[in-house]
């Protein structure tokens, strides 16, 4: 069985350790970031993992925090799962790579502040996968070899504002992802064994708002597996230890400014802010968008529940 591995805050200094149930093991050693933990941690790790979990210290006492860190590249493939109705399927767009910048990584828990302004916050649970190594060329990754190029698993979930990338003046996609705060990771990088890796395509994601299930996904659904998207990313960029591929969420919506007659009429009536603030926010009032408020819970679990990524637990406040 894997390890879990997490960051955490301990009488006022930061530290790496490995979470067995309710005890946390230090890693020996200074690590700045993900990245150090990875490429010098192994012996560190080995020893924490031979240590008496007893001797460590109580999950109670540390503050878990975001164990995603930057420098890292956040790559999000979406949407990327197969619709079980083959007539879904068949319209079914094809999955793409959109780029997340790393100021929006954030802890499991706590609170997501909506950007002034936004209104349409979209949010897809998805299973982040963590680069083991540097990838400077064209590389062959495989189901069978894709241990040697990643390290962990990791609990994601990828929030946007769709607003932003809907308005007529806008179309940013890489902004409407890149608020920060909006990439709550862990609370745990799961360092998988040899064994765990059979389990990669049998993991179950579950996103629940205000306790109600909103959102269901499971990796046997891939479009694509993550070896083949690592085999087209490593023809094209550079990827270090510490960034993250998040392998996919549910399809996005499709929102357009209004059209026609109604913004004719509008553009008579409004300057053109105020009617596209009012259109997005009678989007917002029909429920399908993530509201001031809102408790969000999240689990990645294998489908025979051996594995478990732990559990983010967040709620929407306003900046």
């Amino acid at each position: 069985m894997g390890q879990a591995l997490i960051r955490y805050e301990y009488d006022s200094q930061i530290g790496w350790g490995l979470l067995t149930g309710d005890r946390v093991t230090p890693l020996e050693g200074s690590y700045p970031d993900l990245d150090a933990v990875l490429e010098q941690g192994d012996a560190a790790i080995e020893a924490a993992v031979a240590a008496d979990p007893m001797t460590g210290l109580e999950r109670s006492a540390v503050t878990i925090l975001a164990p995603a860190t930057a420098p890292a590249k956040i790559l999000c493939q979406s949407p990327n799962f197969k619709e079980e109705d083959a007539e879904k399927e068949k319209k079914a767009p094809h999955s793409f790579f959109i780029r997340k910048d790393d100021s929006s990584l954030g802890p499991a828990t706590g609170e997501i502040h909506l950007p002034e302004g936004r209104y349409l916050i979209e949010g897809s649970v998805t299973l982040g996968l963590v680069i083991g190594k540097e990838i400077f060329r064209p590389m062959e990754v495989t189901e069978e070899n894709i241990h040697e190029f990643v390290k962990g698993w990791i609990i994601c979930t990828d929030l946007m504002a769709r607003d932003q990338f809907a308005r007529e003046d806008s179309n940013q996609l890489y902004q409407s992802k890149s608020y920060r705060g909006f990439c709550p990771t862990g609370p745990i990088v799961f360092l998988p064994s040899a064994d765990d890796w059979k389990l990669l395509n049998q993991m179950e994601m579950r996103m629940w708002v205000n306790n109600e299930l909103k959102e269901e996904n499971f990796t046997r659904l891939w479009r694509q597996h993550p070896a083949q998207s690592l085999t087209e990313l490593s023809k094209v960029i550079d990827l270090a230890a510490g960034d993250l591929l998040l392998t996919g969420g549910s399809p996005i919506s499709n929102v357009s400014p209004p059209t026609g007659m109604i913004q004719r009429i509008g553009g008579l009536l409004f300057s053109e802010e105020k009617r596209m603030s009012a259109f997005f926010q009678s989007l917002a009032k029909e429920g399908n968008y993530l509201q001031k408020g809102d408790s969000i819970r999240t689990t990645i679990t294998s489908a025979d529940g051996t594995i478990s990524l732990g559990e983010q637990r967040y709620s929407i406040a306003t900046s």
